[in-house]
């Protein structure tokens, strides 16, 4: 043993054993391995091959990394834990995808986020996924796309989609059906998925064709609100006419119209009385 050591080029064949400080002016080239028990402080670590840790790593800096990365947990722990320790009210911890494209332009693919499991025939499955997209890449217009989509019969259909033009449910045109439920109303707002027919306020999947009102208690109906000097209208058309047949209720005097074939049939006053235009 030795108190103090100063070399230009020192070659260790067997164990070495460091009570103080190591001081390395120059660089440190490892054949075998190294093991540290307690902190190592490295102000730039560069590392050409595998680190396996069997404990902790600690990083007080940002880790950015220039490869595909694979995280790999034994049991149902959290995999993956985003903290922020931020005591103000802005967003935080916050997730950024971000496709750094030198050349970005209209209809680019943006982040995909896959949710893959097992079948039981021992093959992987893509159960769901989100996308995301640019429409229009030019600068002040900029439009976007997101969608959800899930697996359905063994085939990948899209659920949700965002455009800039609308929002649609079941693009894909599924036999899905959309239900809306309440605090009171499994079918508060339903459509069959199979036949489109639609109902309000029920508690059950609709039996009848079109556009269903039911209601759980002793009366129901259809409710019309206009304004005090405005009108409510209830239209019946066709290919034709879209307007053929009619039902107006003017708030202006509280008369109510039938009108039949485009032209008025019967008017109602507010007082009862009633005008027919054509024969009783």
């Amino acid at each position: 043993a030795f108190a103090s050591l100063n070399v230009v080029d020192l070659k260790v064949q067997d164990d070495l054993t460091v009570t103080d400080d190591v001081i390395i002016g120059g660089d440190i080239d490892l054949e075998g391995s190294i093991d540290v028990n307690g902190t190592t402080n490295l102000d730039v670590v560069d590392i050409d091959g595998a680190v396996d840790m069997a404990s902790t790593l600690q990083v007080d800096g940002s880790i950015t990394s220039s490869d595909g990365m694979t995280i790999t947990t034994a049991d149902n722990s959290d995999t993956l834990t985003l903290v922020s320790t931020d005591a103000d009210s802005s967003f935080g911890p916050n997730l950024n995808f971000y496709r750094n494209s030198s050349s970005p332009a209209d209809n680019d693919l943006l982040t995909q986020i896959d949710f893959n499991g097992r079948n039981d025939n021992s093959q992987n499955v893509l159960y769901a996924n989100i996308q995301t997209q640019i429409i229009d890449a030019s600068d002040g217009t900029e439009d976007g796309r997101f969608q959800i989509n899930t697996i359905v019969n063994g085939t990948d259909r899209n659920r949700i989609l965002l455009t800039p033009s609308e929002t649609v449910l079941n693009e894909n045109s599924v036999d899905l059906d959309f239900r809306v439920e309440s605090n009171n109303l499994t079918h508060a707002l339903f459509v069959d998925g199979a036949t489109g027919n639609i109902m309000m306020g029920g508690a059950t999947a609709p039996e009848t064709t079109g556009l269903s009102i039911e209601t759980t208690s002793s009366s129901g109906g259809l409710n019309i609100i206009s304004p005090n000097t405005g009108r409510g209208d209830i239209f019946f058309g066709d290919t034709a006419d879209l307007n053929v047949g009619q039902i107006r209720y003017a708030h202006s005097d509280n008369s109510m119209t039938f009108r039949t074939n485009a032209a008025d049939a019967l008017v109602i006053a507010s007082d009862g009385a009633a005008t027919f235009t054509g024969a009783i």
